[in-house]
């Protein structure tokens, strides 16, 4: 039997992972170059998007990969909702980070980048800091760099943090979601956590604290007081709170489950009841569509 002949290396699939890595070569890309928008997939810019690159301009700049077959030279890699933006606002070029055709396949590069370019809540609350002391309003520079409120407002909300966490989350001892988690606690709650600074301050040590906090708060609001007594040495067990409005069986599960998260979110976002009940609506109507898809 005749033995099979080994693949050619242009036969060889390309391995995922290239090992070396490549320098790409950066430089303005015409956008006549690069493929139409409809053939780019992804969500629409957004105002603020356009608003920001109309100002700035594309500040960081898209991956491509060179091709010698096809309509164009190029295979966009990342940057396509950039590239839309770009073409709106009337740019002609664009910067871009061109790699070898061949080195990588474009899909992985795509998603390599998206997680390099991760966002860094700690450098942009300075950032903001930094501008505010320089007498600029929140919108100013929400609308000078394209930010919208809701993002805005859940990174200042880390200002709320006591400055021993603070200073830890600046250290890199716990991570920022986890500082925004806390942030949402009162003053007295936070000063709770700083022991566990000592050993390891993780998700499961400021939920103790959370709950224990939900709990007392509860107690506060149904007039419970632990401990008291109707006569003189005769201790009286504290009535007990009603059963939350969520835990009523006769209620649809919809119902129930809107209330539960209401009130969830609240807890989490104690100072704002205007956005919690946007959220709350917004995530109703996601709710919605899930069950009617």
């Amino acid at each position: 039997m005749t033995p099979t002949p080994a693949p050619s290396a242009a036969q060889q699939p390309m391995p995922l992972l290239p090992g070396i890595p490549a320098m790409g070569e950066p430089t303005d890309v015409l956008l006549t170059d690069l493929p139409p928008d409809t053939s780019l997939h992804s969500d629409p810019p957004t105002a603020l998007f356009l608003d920001n690159v109309k100002n700035l301009g594309v500040i960081q700049p898209i991956q491509l990969l060179r091709c010698a077959r096809g309509p164009f030279p190029y295979t966009v890699a990342a940057g396509r909702r950039r590239i839309k933006a770009a073409r709106a606002t009337g740019m002609e070029s664009i910067p871009a980070i061109i790699y070898p055709e061949g080195w990588v396949r474009s899909s992985l590069l795509s998603i390599a980048e998206n997680e390099q370019r991760s966002t860094n809540d700690l450098s942009d609350l300075m950032a903001i800091e930094s501008m505010r002391a320089e007498g600029f309003t929140d919108v100013q520079i929400r609308d000078a760099v394209g930010m919208s409120k809701h993002r805005f407002d859940s990174i200042i909300v880390l200002q709320r943090l006591i400055p021993e966490l603070r200073q830890a989350m600046e250290a890199g001892a716990f991570v920022i979601g986890l500082g925004r988690s806390m942030a949402t606690l009162p003053v007295e709650e936070q000063t709770k956590l700083i022991p566990a600074l000592q050993t390891k301050l993780d998700f499961k040590t400021y939920k103790r604290v959370y709950d224990a906090y939900q709990v007392a708060k509860k107690a506060a609001s149904a007039g419970a007081v632990p401990g008291a007594s109707a006569l003189p040495g005769v201790p009286t067990p504290a009535t007990p709170a009603p059963a939350p409005r969520w835990a009523n069986p006769t209620l649809p599960w919809q119902e129930r489950a809107k209330v539960l998260l209401t009130d969830e979110v609240r807890a989490m976002i104690p100072a704002a009841e205007t956005d919690v009940l946007k959220l709350v609506a917004e995530l109703e109507r996601l709710l919605e569509f899930a069950l009617a898809h």
